[in-house]
Order: C-alpha cells, then sequence, then structure tokens
C-alpha cells in the first residue's frame, strides 16, 4: 500500500508540502512528513509504513489493521507487525540522528531478509525474522549510554555482521529447490539439505 491509499482510508488528502501534524504529541509546526510509502516524524521520531499510518491515525492495533488491508498471503504482514515491533525495540535515550541511523538499518536489513527469504515456506520466513528480531533486541542493549564514533561503529559492524549472514544464506539457497527445504538455519548460518547432504554437496 502507498501512502497516498492510507490517507483515502483515513479520509485525508495529501497535505501541503507532505506533512502533517503528529497525533502522537502536541504539534503546533506539522511534523510527521509522508513519502511515498512511509512516514517519519521529527518531533517524536516514530516511523512506520502506510499501514502503520493507518493505526497511528485512527489509533488502531497494527495486527487489526494488517488484518483488515494488508495482502492475504500472510508473508508481507507477518513483515510488517515485526518490522513495527523492532522498530519500537531501539533505546529510549537516542538523538534524531541516532534514531534514524537505527530506523535506516532496520528497513534495510529486513527488506533483505525477506528478498531471501521469500521463497520458502511461511514458518521459516517467520523463525527468520524472529531471529534477526532477537539480534536487534541484543543491539538495545549494547549500545544504550553510547554516543558519537562508539553508536556508529556498534550499528555498522551489526550491519555487516547480519549482512554477512544473509550473503551465506542467500549463497546457499541458490540454486536449490526451495519449496523442498525442511529443516532450519542453524544461528551460524550454515544449512542442512533435506537430501541429507551438507552444503558443499557431501554426506551430512
Amino acid at each position: 500500500m502507498l501512502m497516498h491509499e492510507a490517507l483515502e482510508k483515513c479520509g485525508l488528502r495529501w497535505p501541503k508540502m507532505g506533512k502533517l501534524t503528529c497525533p502522537k504529541h502536541p504539534d503546533k509546526t506539522p511534523s510527521l512528513q509522508l513519502y511515498k510509502d512511509s512516514f517519519y516524524c521529527f518531533s517524536c521520531q516514530i516511523t512506520g509504513d502506510a499501514y502503520g499510518f493507518i493505526a497511528l491515525w485512527k489509533n488502531q492495533d497494527i495486527a487489526d489493521v494488517l488484518r483488515q488491508w494488508a495482502p492475504k498471503d500472510g508473508q508481507d504482514a507477518i513483515m510488517r507487525v515485526h518490522r513495527q515491533t523492532v522498530l519500537a525495540v531501539g533505546p529510549e535515550a537516542l538523538d534524531k540522528r541516532q534514531r534514524r541511523l537505527w530506523q535506516d538499518m532496520n528497513a534495510y536489513l529486513f527488506s533483505r531478509l525477506h528478498i531471501v527469504f521469500h521463497d520458502l515456506s511461511t514458518q521459516i520466513l517467520v523463525d527468520e525474522i524472529e531471529r534477526m528480531a532477537d539480534q536487534f533486541g541484543d543491539l538495545a542493549e549494547r549500545v544504550e549510554g553510547m554516543t558519537g564514533f562508539q553508536y556508529d561503529t556498534a550499528l555498522r559492524e551489526f550491519k555487516q555482521e547480519q549482512g554477512a549472514y544473509l550473503d551465506r544464506a542467500d549463497a546457499r539457497l541458490n540454486g536449490w529447490q526451495l519449496g523442498a527445504l525442511r529443516d532450519k538455519y542453524a544461528p551460524d548460518g550454515t544449512l542442512s539439505r533435506p537430501d541429507g547432504r551438507d552444503t558443499n554437496g557431501g554426506p551430512g
């Protein structure tokens, strides 16, 4: 769903300069910026996609919004629910620049995860989303109180580490019969093939 569709479902029109007053706090000057398929408040740093905007504007639970408006295949809805959850996991005491870095990294990694695993079963996709969400939770604890270069370095290393995990998974999945995969992925990124062979083609 695009943001202009979300506005229509909320009885709104696209505002001048693409900005609205944020419903989460007193907002004399509009600070909630609308983009093609997302939004971001420059005052309270809340962000989300078009479904998240409907939930925010109508004060509804995101799960209820997804059940009503999201595609029925389930995978996109599951992804959005977890992204909304993980975005809220970030440490509270972040300045605007730090929170934007956190949100950008979140969007990048979860988008890549969806691309790598979307052809597998819904359960495998959910398992991978939950693994990534747990990793973000651990990171939130580690960076609490960090500022400047230290914070930036921690996020950069995390992005590289998780990106490498997704690269390994993507490489191992390439050329396999994806629908036949049954086994979960180990935390270190190794995979077990349903024919009993390891990822190098040798016996399991």
